[in-house]
């Protein structure tokens, strides 16, 4: 196949992909906001499913980035000579190779650095002195600390262990929250709330207080 074939194809795959991450962004942004969670599905997958698909085609894109400019790589060289245009030879194969992998291991690196940092100064919901954002039903009801046992109530949790939380029974749980007798105590929240159509706020409040 023809370099400029492949040139042409490559820089078709990248306008894609970049449409990708515009329409995933705005998915993510508009369609299934923050606080959404898995309450709302489009075309069967949640805000966290999107989100991956997000991030995997950012990584397409950035490989097809680093293959463009290495199809380009004498280009990129000729524009570091002395004089533009002065005849000056350029760098030997070996020389250029080199140079490219020490500018990929760089950029990496300087990614890498950047994950692992951000990731070092993540915050959790339940730290102490945590004060969560006001923008967002999601950060709004995770910050709400009233003392309660609904307050602590997470989806990660079975529903025996929140039923325990909040002082009651498997059985008297599902009463509360009107579940099905088949329903297993072993069951995580995060999974029931979206099979019923429950949110983690009316959870905490049914099994926080009595019905009427």
């Amino acid at each position: 196949m023809k370099r400029s074939t492949v040139n042409f194809l490559l820089d078709l795959c990248a306008a894609l992909v970049v449409l990708g991450l515009v329409a995933t962004g705005g998915i993510m942004r508009f369609v299934l906001p923050p606080g959404s969670g898995r309450s709302k599905l489009l075309w069967g997958l949640g805000r966290h499913d999107w989100g991956t698909a997000h991030f995997w085609l950012a990584v397409g894109f950035v490989v097809m980035a680093v293959a463009h400019v290495a199809m380009h790589w004498a280009w990129v060289l000729s524009m570091f000579r002395s004089t533009p245009g002065d005849g000056q030879c350029l760098p030997r194969r070996r020389t250029r190779i080199i140079i490219g992998l020490v500018t990929l291991v760089l950029l990496v690196g300087l990614v890498l650095g950047f994950t692992l940092y951000a990731t070092a100064r993540v915050q959790g919901l339940e730290s102490p002195g945590y004060r969560g954002s006001q923008t967002g039903a999601g950060h709004r009801e995770h910050s709400t600390e009233d003392g309660s046992g609904g307050a602590r109530i997470r989806g990660s949790m079975t529903l025996e262990e929140a039923a325990a939380e909040c002082g009651l029974s498997a059985e008297e749980a599902k009463r509360r929250l009107g579940l099905p007798a088949t329903v297993s105590s072993q069951d995580k929240l995060g999974p029931i709330r979206q099979q019923y159509g429950l949110t983690m706020s009316e959870i905490r409040l049914r099994l926080d207080n009595a019905p009427d």
